[in-house]
């Protein structure tokens, strides 16, 4: 709840004492399941060192004990951490990567998500024909998922900043936000 409230401090902070009481060996899942959101958490928050060095120790873990998808928001995490960190390359190719599974598999508010990490990406490096690109791109293959008419709005707008070159890292920050919403809440209203 403080994570998705925007209060990322309250969520790292409960999630390290929850994690006190959690016990790896116990209940794997469930410690799997409180690190990775402690690694997405601590990206969040821009402590990329600190997510990097999360994500490293639990390698093991999460070749033990993490499924498919677990693999998959993994991926997209190490992702966010490479971009953090300035390793422009292996971001995008963890995006793409990501995107397309998650495309794969019929979830389009996770592919959309991925592609606002991209988009912010792209912007930061100034590669604005590529926001354009990925924006032309984005409406027909979401559509086409689970994305409800509400978030088609949201990144038909997107598409539109793209084309006249008026996208910045505020609106991928509200679009991302909007989407994150929504995938939550598919009544929530898009404004």
């Amino acid at each position: 709840m403080h994570f998705y409230s925007g209060k990322i401090q309250d969520a790292i902070g409960t999630l390290r004492g929850a994690l006190r009481a959690i016990s790896s060996k116990k209940t794997p899942d469930l410690y799997l399941c409180a690190r990775h959101n402690l690694c997405r958490y601590l990206a969040a928050a821009e402590e990329f060192e600190e997510a990097q060095a999360i994500f490293r120790e639990d390698a093991g873990l999460f070749r033990r004990h993490g499924q498919p998808l677990d693999r998959l928001r993994r991926r997209w995490v190490h992702g966010q951490i490479a971009a953090g960190l300035g390793h422009s390359r292996q971001a995008e190719r963890a995006f793409h990567g990501v995107q397309a599974d998650f495309l794969e598999r019929g979830m389009g508010f996770y592919a959309a998500l991925v592609a606002m990490d991209l988009a912010e990406l792209y912007l930061r490096a100034g590669r604005t024909a590529k926001v354009r690109e990925l924006a032309e791109q984005m409406v027909p293959i979401f559509a086409a998922q689970d994305v409800h008419r509400e978030a088609l709005a949201a990144l038909r707008l997107f598409v539109e900043a793209a084309r006249t070159d008026a996208v910045h890292l505020d609106l991928v920050a509200d679009r991302r936000n909007y989407l994150r919403d929504a995938q939550a809440d598919r009544e929530h209203r898009f404004r």
